[in-house]
């Protein structure tokens, strides 16, 4: 697709139905061409509107997990009592057990 063909598309994107047979077949013709470039030289957009998406950049994944363990962590050392162990399950199931007993702990019973 030209350029002035991409702004002609940008720029009628509120009506998609004004686009005509030829015009849906232009569009499917550059994305297989982008497919093919990112298949072929290994490039990978980073696009940040995919972010949380199947089509995330792998590094957005990799920050995602490396910052939930990096604070389930940080909280489950906040919670430990003096002098214990970090528990070898520290992660998710064990935080959430702490988590709970703490809120049972705090409930104030009826007035």
């Amino acid at each position: 697709m030209t350029e002035q063909e991409l702004l002609d598309l940008e720029n009628s994107a509120g009506d998609w139905s004004l686009l005509t047979v030829e015009e849906v077949k232009k569009i499917v013709a550059y994305i297989r061409e982008l497919q093919k470039v990112i298949k072929d030289t290994g490039i990978y957009l980073d696009n940040p509107d995919f972010d949380g998406t199947d089509a995330a950049h792998p590094a957005w994944w990799r920050g995602h997990f490396d910052g939930s363990d990096g604070t389930c962590f940080n909280l489950m050392k906040i919670l430990l009592e003096e002098g214990e162990e970090m528990p070898k399950d520290w992660k998710y199931e064990a935080l959430r057990t702490r988590i709970l007993a703490l809120k049972e702990k705090s409930r104030v019973g009826p007035i």
